[in-house]
């Protein structure tokens, strides 16, 4: 199993110190991609993931259990390419986390009107709900 904290810390560390235009930039610049996939699999909801490596590709099994782990992501590191059923999940994850610490940490001392129409924009421009985005805030903040 993939440690949790840790790679919710070192992703925290990597949104924070660049913003990247997107997962695929991310994942260049991560010292550990797989950390960086991984994480983002905790903050979409999971709560175990395990990665299998296997001849330069990574394959994400997650769950709400550690017997329920099913295949989410495959990672190829040589292509730089993710597929699977959670691609979609793991991208928007990306991009609405990276709003997160790079422009709504900014408009949380405005007036709560304000906060709640950037969330919004933040949810059309990214493509997601705004009970995923409670789900993505909520998994990000136990760091």
């Amino acid at each position: 199993m993939i440690n949790r904290s840790e790679a919710l810390k070192e992703s925290r560390e990597l949104i924070l110190r660049k913003r990247y235009p997107d997962i695929y930039t991310a994942i260049n610049n991560a010292k550990s991609p797989e950390k960086l996939i991984a994480s983002l699999l905790f903050a979409a909801g999971y709560k175990y993931v395990e990665g299998v490596q296997d001849e330069g590709k990574t394959t994400f099994l997650a769950g709400n259990a550690p017997e329920d782990l099913n295949e989410q992501i495959i990672y190829s590191k040589p292509d730089n390419v993710l597929r699977g059923k959670s691609k979609d999940i793991v991208e928007k994850t990306y991009l609405v986390l990276s709003a997160i610490e790079h422009e709504l940490t900014k408009t949380l001392s405005q007036p709560h009107e304000l906060v709640e129409q950037r969330i919004k924009q933040v949810c059309q421009w990214a493509g997601i709900d705004r009970d995923f985005f409670s789900t993505i805030t909520a998994n990000w903040s136990k760091v």
